[in-house]
């Protein structure tokens, strides 16, 4: 087996030094960190465009590093105005396609601070731009602070877009066997867009339909089906999510514990913890999967006797894998087992990394809903000041 290369030391007093310190400030959430971050950032904006593209992009890398850091700071400390213009400063700086990902962070940033009618009018204008755009982001904003009207017009543009690229392409180009399948995939998009805007509706059975006809346009859809069954679930849809989930056949142990959700949630209990001991037999998926979350959450819903969910998740975050799932299911597990100094430290690691990326100021609904399966109300009642929406709602 070949070695790898340790990466060179810090020097002391360069500029990874500084991103260094400051990045352990704000680990601890110290608010020591933003006047280094700003001193990077600065710094670096400072020097001239060759400087920082010098030595393959080294300090342009840092500055986008350094830049994206202090934004996350300060949206965890509400400081919204700041953080916009640090993504003001820094993006007139980077190459064209870094300018689109700073947009799109300072809509998200908008979003979180309130100032949601700014927010979707710089996503539809981005969407709007057809070298980058994409019709998905401002969907997926609008549906996230239930603005339907703003979502259906972000579906109807796409279809739009497509229509006026590819429209009369059959009869046009036949020929053409490359562009007839980017035609379709473009059109599945917009049939999963469709799919995705039925649910926020309360449309499950349309929500279903247009799935359909992405799959059937794209059967690379079919692989991900979880993407339609997970928000039905959330929305309280069972009989239709498991329509889906049971031709989910790519990953196994999702498909067992959705399943066995569904079927728990609507009464079926031997039912739903056979789909979870099924789930906790399938091959284990590494700690920063997709599906990581499935397997500890089965061991959770039946029961983690054992500590093994809780165990697993924790050595994922000694391992340094500190996501903010990681840090959720660690906390819900320190939960069940009746420690809720450790859950609400947890919990509060997890609503750090969601607020600073600025997903939501609290831990969104969904994760809630999960807390209400298997936490009895005092312990509900605790926790709830870290999720958005959330209200006791026991299922008997």
């Amino acid at each position: 087996m070949t070695n790898r290369p340790e990466p060179p030391p810090i020097i002391k007093g360069s500029w990874e030094d500084l991103l260094d310190q400051a990045e352990q400030l704000f680990d601890q959430q110290n608010d020591a960190a933003i006047p280094i971050f700003e001193k990077v950032v600065n710094g670096l904006c400072r020097l001239s465009a060759h400087q920082r593209l010098a030595a393959d992009r080294r300090l342009q890398a840092l500055l986008i590093d350094a830049a994206l850091e202090l934004q996350q700071y300060l949206c965890f400390r509400d400081r919204y105005a700041e953080a916009l213009a640090v993504n003001e400063q820094v993006r007139v700086l980077l190459p064209e396609d870094f300018q689109h990902d700073f947009k799109r962070q300072a809509a998200a940033i908008r979003l979180q601070a309130g100032e949601v009618d700014t927010a979707l009018a710089e996503l539809h204008a981005m969407a709007a731009d057809e070298e980058n755009g994409d019709w998905g982001d401002l969907l997926f904003a609008a549906l996230r602070v239930r603005q339907f009207a703003a979502a259906q017009s972000a579906v109807e543009a796409a279809e739009r877009w497509v229509e006026k690229t590819y429209g009369g392409e059959k009869q046009v180009q036949k020929q053409d066997q490359e562009r007839d399948r980017d035609a379709a995939i473009e059109r599945a998009y917009v049939a999963f867009l469709r799919a995705r805007l039925a649910v926020g509706q309360g449309q499950p059975g349309e929500a279903l339909r247009w799935f359909g006809q992405a799959v059937q346009l794209d059967p690379d859809y079919g692989d991900n089906p979880q993407s339609i069954y997970i928000p039905l679930i959330n929305a309280g849809a069972y009989a239709e999510a498991l329509t889906l989930i049971r031709l989910d056949h790519h990953l196994p142990n999702r498909a067992a514990f959705w399943q066995g959700v569904a079927l728990w949630r609507t009464g079926k209990v031997a039912e739903a913890e056979q789909q979870w001991r099924k789930a906790v037999k399938a091959e284990a998926p590494a700690a920063n999967s997709v599906n990581y979350a499935e397997l500890v959450l089965a061991h959770y819903y039946l029961g983690d006797h054992e500590g093994t969910g809780l165990a697993s998740v924790l050595h994922a975050v000694r391992q340094g894998v500190q996501t903010e799932e990681n840090f959720y299911l660690a906390g819900l597990g320190w939960a069940l087992r009746n420690d809720m100094a450790a859950a609400h430290i947890d919990l509060q690691m997890a609503q750090m990394r969601h607020k600073s990326l600025a997903e939501g100021r609290k831990l969104g609904h969904d994760l809630w809903q999960l807390c209400t399966d298997l936490l009895d109300e005092s312990k509900q009642k605790q926790l709830l000041g870290y999720f958005e929406d959330a209200q006791i709602q026991r299922r008997t």
